[in-house]
This record gives structure tokens, sequence and C-alpha cells, in this order.
């Protein structure tokens, strides 16, 4: 497209008045003020609430709840599932996930009723969506596919076309560019066909931002401005600053700098004018533009711009583009050659990057365990649905497989836990790589110095290289221990008995719980020791399961000693000790504590399923239990517990070394 086209476009943006779907709503109310028929009123209903899905949440609920019980009152079965897909809809855009699930469960068991096909292909749509919120690619994936089968045998195109393209966005996450664009031009086709404006400007942006990470520039541009246009046309405000950012980054890194800064400048205006503001929008597009200006050395221009970055992310709470705007001031800094303001914002671009590291580890344990009670409540809802159609032996062996299923998910869950955490510490590493070639650089200037016979800089320089040297070293020795050690212990597919150091393995997991709870909560503190009788012989376990049994030891240990700090009036010193001994043939530990203890009265249940002393919300009741098959059942040993109210716990494990 002629540059002088593309001015055009990107001058184009008017907010349009009234929206298609303010006026769709419209025209249905007028429709159910005008009808005396219950079963078309709780169609109307239905479909105002899905009409509102997007705009207004808390509002498509309330249609959804009138259509959900005039349904129920006149028996309208097919009314009451469609209310219920619009109602786990909302609730999914309110992050309350279990709740969307089972919502939608009820709504997949009156479709089956009702063999109705296209009820339940939506439904298993939002199920992919929720999957995919929670950071379950893989159930995504075969929710997504099994909806994506449904409606086209049913002839859904619009259907299908969103199925596609959520499939694109999965292929994405995984790395793989050339599936998820072909997913994505499969929807677009589609959406064409159907002349769906708002599907086709989602999925030109995607497959621009496609093309341009495949380097190519005129393809990306091509679907870019198209993009555009139909957000234009369509009203969506924050959709059209996305897609201009967008433009704005494909120019910059094709070198056209003008029209960069001209497309920028433009988005920027239209941002600024925003009531509430779009703050993501905002920093990326004044980190784009200061990118820009660093392009043409005005580094003035370039900090005023990340300034601006920083405080929309600051007031904001947008704490995931700190490390990007962080990173754009070393890059100006750099050009400067202004080493030491590069050097103070190369330290909280990594503080910020790591910030964002431990709030994704942290979200992805979160997640794990709602994933986790999510499939607990889905059997739990089947369940009780086999009981009120009095399919008891139905129900018996469900309850029995639940079991099962329950425990071994929950053992694999921690393995690929521990996995991923090890992964994700492996990003202190990139801190080594990252100084490393700064030290580089500024070892060319100690030369250039030395030259000169500048001693005071050669000085200065050498105390930012020794400086540098002593944080490679100690990120470095912190990362390699860790990763090596937990890439050990958390192989889920291959736990075989090993002999094993067990002081070396208690030490390692004490020291992983305690961090992992400090990267948890800030104010979390606690004295931690150890007692370790340096006789005892190595022993033969699995690393693995034993190292997942210590670590719900320890994480309840320091959970305890917590709950006493925060309730206690007076001065208290919370410590956790883990002891070792070898007595008669056996490896004895002990986790000792001096929390709350735990009251006589529940001491036998301790061990039970589901049992907890914990408020709801905060543990599963399946830690303890775990840790004791675990312990008996995997090892032939013993866990037992001795607990004094007020005073404290001390829990036993004894396995033989033999």
């Amino acid at each position: 497209m002629p540059t002088s086209l593309c001015r055009c476009h990107l001058s184009l943006y008017k907010l349009l008045s009234l929206s298609s779907i303010h006026e769709n709503v419209h025209l249905l109310e007028k429709q159910l003020e005008c009808t005396t028929d219950e079963i078309i009123q709780v169609d109307l209903l239905n479909s105002i609430a899905f009409e509102l899905r997007h705009l207004n949440s808390t509002l498509s609920m309330q249609k959804s709840s009138e259509a959900a019980a005039q349904a129920e009152r006149i028996g309208y079965r097919k009314g009451t599932a469609a209310a219920l897909l619009n109602q786990g809809f909302g609730e999914m855009n309110q992050a309350n996930y279990t709740a969307a699930f089972l919502t939608l469960h009820k709504a997949i068991a009156i479709f089956d009723e009702l063999n109705d096909e296209p009820g339940r292909g939506q439904a298993l749509y939002i199920n992919g969506l929720i999957y995919m919120r929670i950071g379950d690619n893989n159930a995504s994936l075969d929710a997504l596919n099994q909806s994506l089968a449904i409606r086209r045998s049913v002839g859904d195109h619009k259907g299908e076309a969103a199925c596609l393209s959520q499939l694109g966005y999965i292929f994405l996450q995984f790395g793989s560019l050339d599936q998820s664009f072909d997913y994505f031009q499969q929807g677009l086709a589609i959406e064409r066909q159907i002349n769906n404006k708002a599907g086709i400007g989602l999925s030109l942006m995607a497959m621009g931002m496609l093309e341009k990470k495949r380097e190519r520039y005129a393809e990306a541009e091509a679907h870019l401005l198209e993009s555009l246009r139909i957000r234009n046309e369509l009203g969506e405000t924050e959709g059209w600053l996305v897609s201009m950012n967008y433009v704005g980054e494909l120019y910059l890194v094709q070198n056209r700098l003008d029209e960069a800064a001209r497309c920028l400048d433009e988005a920027i205006v239209k941002a600024e004018q925003q009531m509430p503001p779009f703050p993501n929008s905002l920093c990326k597009l004044y980190t784009a533009r200061a990118k820009v200006a660093t392009g043409i050395h005005d580094h003035s221009q370039a900090i005023d711009y990340l300034e601006k970055a920083l405080h929309q992310a600051t007031v904001h709470n947008v704490k995931y583009q700190l490390h990007n705007i962080y990173q754009a001031l070393v890059e100006v800094y750099k050009q400067k050659e202004d080493y030491r303001n590069a050097l103070t914002n190369y330290e909280k671009y990594h503080q910020a990057k790591e910030e964002v590291i431990n709030l994704e580890v942290i979200t992805k344990l979160k997640n794990a365990e709602l994933a986790n009670q999510i499939e607990d409540e889905r059997k739990k809802a089947e369940i009780h649905r086999l009981r009120n159609i009095e399919l008891k032996n139905a129900y018996v062996q469900l309850e029995a497989r639940q079991a099962q299923l329950i425990q071994s998910e929950k053992m694999a869950s921690l393995g690929e836990l521990t996995a991923g955490i090890a992964h994700e510490i492996q990003n202190p590493l990139n801190f080594v790589n990252n100084f490393s070639e700064v030290n580089r650089e500024l070892i060319g200037e100690l030369i250039d110095e030395a030259d000169k016979r500048n001693i005071e800089a050669v000085k200065e320089i050498a105390n930012a290289i020794m400086d540098n040297e002593e944080r490679i070293n100690r990120h470095g020795r912190r990362a390699d221990a860790i990763v090596k050690n937990m890439m050990q212990h958390s192989q889920s597919g291959n736990e075989q008995k090993e002999w094993i150091n067990m002081n070396g393995l208690c030490e390692e997991y004490l020291r992983l719980s305690y961090h992992g709870l400090r990267a948890k909560d800030k104010t979390f503190n606690s004295e931690f020791d150890t007692d370790f009788d340096e006789s005892l012989d190595r022993v033969y376990v699995i690393p693995q399961a034993i190292g997942r049994a210590l670590l719900n030891l320890f994480n309840n240990a320091f959970y305890a000693v917590n709950e006493r700090k925060l309730k206690s009036n007076g001065p208290f010193n919370p410590k956790v000790l883990v002891a070792t001994r070898k007595e008669n043939k056996k490896a004895v530990i002990k986790v000792i504590d001096n929390g709350y203890g735990v009251p006589q009265n529940l001491v036998e249940k301790i061990f039970q399923p589901f049992f907890t002393t914990k408020p709801t919300g905060q543990g599963t009741g399946l830690g303890l239990s775990l840790s004791y098959d675990i312990i008996t059942k995997g090892h032939g040993g013993t866990l037992s517990v001795r607990s004094t109210e007020k005073e404290g716990s001390e829990f036993m494990i004894e396995l033989p070394i033999n």
C-alpha cells in the first residue's frame, strides 16, 4: 500500500456515537416489550444477555438469571441451557472459573438430554476459553478441537471461525508460528465468507503480528492496515490503539522512523483523550515512541516518553510493562554513553523482570490448584447427577474411580509443578548473560581510557566490572545449583528408587519451601535450622516422591509458625527445625515447629484425604494425605505426629535404610 494511502487510513479514526451492540440490544428490548409469548421472552432475554456479554458482564448475567428463572418455571429446557451458557460466560469474565465450569457442566447435561449438538459445541468452546485463562493450554486444545468438530458438523460457520482463532492463539503460545498462522488464515477465510467484521479485524491483526515475527513485512503491513480500517469502522477504541501500536512497531523494525513517529503520535493523542484511560496501551505506545526517538538520537525526547510510560505503569500498577520500559532506558543511556545510568536502569530492569517471573510462577501454582479444584468439582457434580437419577451402581464405581484419579493426578501435578518452577528459575541466568555483555562493553571502554592514560576513568570502569562480576558469580551459582537439583528431582515420567543423601535432600527442599513462601508473601519471615546426623547413610528411595512429601511438611510447618506470629499480641520468634537421625537401621526425619499445634481431637484425622485445619480456600486437604501415602505405601515407612496446643508440632518420618 502506498505511504500516502497509509497516512489516509491512519487519520480516519472517529469513535462511532452508537455501537452496533447497543443498537441490537435496543431492538431486542423493544421486541421483548411487545410479546406475551413466554418462550419467546426467554429467547429474547438470552439474546440480550449474549449481546451484552463483552460490554457489561453484570447486566448480562442479570438477564441470564431472569431467562433461567422463567425457563425453569415454564419447563423450557433449551431456554434454561442457553441461560446457563451466558451465565457461565459471565462468570468466566469475572474470573470465577470454578463456578463457570460447574455452570457449563449443567448446560452440557441439558444439551445432552436434548441431543442439542450446537449448544454442546458452544459450551465446549467456553470451556476451552476457561482452560486457556487458567494456563492449561492442553486441556483448552482438547475442548476447542471437540467444539470445532461439532460446529463443523452442524454448519455453525461463525462458531467454527471462533474456534480456529482460539486454536491459533494456543499454537502461538506454543511457539508454532506456521500452525498458528494456518489456523488464523482458515478462520479469516470463514469470517470473510460470513462478513463478520469484528472477527475479520481480530484475525487480520493476529496475522499481521505473525507475519512480522516471520519478517514478512509487506504482508504484515497489509494485514494490520486492513485491521485498522475495520476497527475504525466498528468504533473499537482499544482495538484500534492496539493495532496502531503494532503498525508503529512494524515501521520501527523496518527503520521507517518518520512513518512510525506519525503513526504512534496519532495513537498517543487519541489514547491520552480516553476516560477512563487505557494504561496498558499507553505504556506500549510511549515505549515504542521512545524507541523511535532513540533511533534518531533524540535522547531527551526518548527519556521524556519513557518517564511518561513509567508514570502510567506505576500509577495503574501495570507491572508487566516495567521491564520493557527499563530495557528501553538502558538502550538510550548506552547510546548516550552514560554507562552509570545504563547500569542503574539495567538493575531496575532485572528487578522488574524477576518480579514478573515470580508473579508468573505464583500464577501457575494457583492455576494448577484451580485446575485440580475444577476437575474435583466436575467429578462431584457428575456424582451428584448420577445419584439424582438413582444410578447407584454407577455412582459407587465413579466415586471409587474419583478417589484414585484425585490421588494420581495430585501426585503427577506436584511433579509437573516442580519442573515448571525449575524451568522458571533458569531466568536468573539471563542476569549472568546480559551483565557479561555489559562487561564486554565496559572492557572496551577500559582499554580506550587506558590508552588515554585516564587513570580515574580506568578505576571507575574497573570497579563497575568488578561489581558486575560479583553479581554474575552469585546469581550463576544460585541458578546452577537450583536448576540442576530441581530438574533431577522433578522428572515425573521416570520415578525410580535410587541411593540419595537424605540430609542434602532435606536441606534442599527446606530452602525451596522457605524461599517459595517468601516469593508469594514478602512479609513472611521465619527462622529455620537443621540438626543433621552426619552418620546417616545414603537411603534407597524415590527422590522426587520423598521431596514432595518433605515439601508438604515444610510448607505446613512454616504456615503454622507464620499463623501464630500473625495472631500473637506480644513478641514471638517463629522457628522450624529439621533434624535427622540414624536409629535401628532406619532413617528418622523430624520436622518441628513452634506454631499453635493441632488440637488433640483433630490429630487422628490429620492424614485423612480432604481434611484441613486451614481456612477455606487456603488448603486442599490433600497435602498430608499424599505425604502419608508416599511414606507408608510407596516406601514402607511411617509418618506420625505429636502435637501440643500452643507449643507446636513434631512430624516424624521413619524410612528403612536397606
